[in-house]
């Protein structure tokens, strides 16, 4: 599944059908999936906050509306780098 792609303006995402939502999701370092919110079937670009420390983020396509546990496939797995000084 590719959500994700380049444009001019930087990373862009392919429009979805109506009855299906993108989902941003949250792994924080134990591992634990949080959904971070549902940004609908063409997104646009949107500011999310997080408490906590954050591993990395998964993308999904959803039912529309979103779930509350991922049924769709990842579009796109980010990880955060540990950048904690030793």
């Amino acid at each position: 599944m590719e959500a994700l792609y380049r444009d001019q303006g930087g990373l862009s995402m392919s429009p979805i059908e109506t009855s299906r939502t993108y989902q941003l999701w949250v792994i924080n370092d134990t591992e634990d999936v949080i959904s971070a919110g549902v940004l609908g079937n063409d997104p646009a670009p949107a500011l999310f906050t997080s408490t906590g420390d954050v591993a990395g983020f998964a993308l999904t396509r959803e039912v529309a509306g979103g779930v509350v546990s991922s049924e769709g496939g990842v579009g796109a797995l980010i990880t955060v780098p540990d950048l904690s000084v030793s």
